[in-house]
């Protein structure tokens, strides 16, 4: 998996965690994580934090999971730590991989004027973002 990939796919899965817990501290977050999920966390946080940008990223993004500044700092940052370092990639490919093991969620999740959708488990049908759409099924039979 290339360092933009994962970095997008980290944010996706974390999304879900990061807004149920509502703006708590980058440092309590962890605690009320799924095990797997937690550990991501807990590599993205002593993988970033050696960084000043990587610290103010994590913790605008904990504060405020839904805001796309945070999230796209976030992720250009993961993206270029990964970039820079393997074994960290290796790393975090495991964890992620892991983690999305872990996440049986089915629901998506997106915020006013975004236009991030985060899905996961076995979904399958359409998926349809914006505002005032609709969509109609029309079943013909010939």
């Amino acid at each position: 998996m290339d360092p933009a990939t994962l970095a997008a796919s980290t944010l996706a899965i974390l999304s879900p965690y990061l807004i149920k817990a509502g703006g708590a501290a980058a440092e309590k977050i962890g605690e009320s994580l799924p095990e797997n999920a937690q550990k991501l966390w807990t590599a993205l946080s002593a993988g970033l934090h050696g960084n000043p940008q990587g610290a103010g990223a994590l913790k605008n993004l904990s504060e405020d999971p839904t805001n796309e500044k945070s999230q796209e700092t976030f992720r250009n940052l993961l993206k270029e730590t990964l970039a820079k370092d393997p074994e960290f990639l290796d790393q975090l490919i495991e964890l992620f991989e892991n983690a999305r093991k872990e996440s049986i969620q089915q629901s998506a999740v997106a915020s006013n004027n975004s236009n991030a959708v985060n899905v996961g488990g076995n979904v399958g049908g359409n998926i349809v973002i914006g505002n005032n759409n609709a969509v109609n099924h029309l079943n013909k039979k010939k």
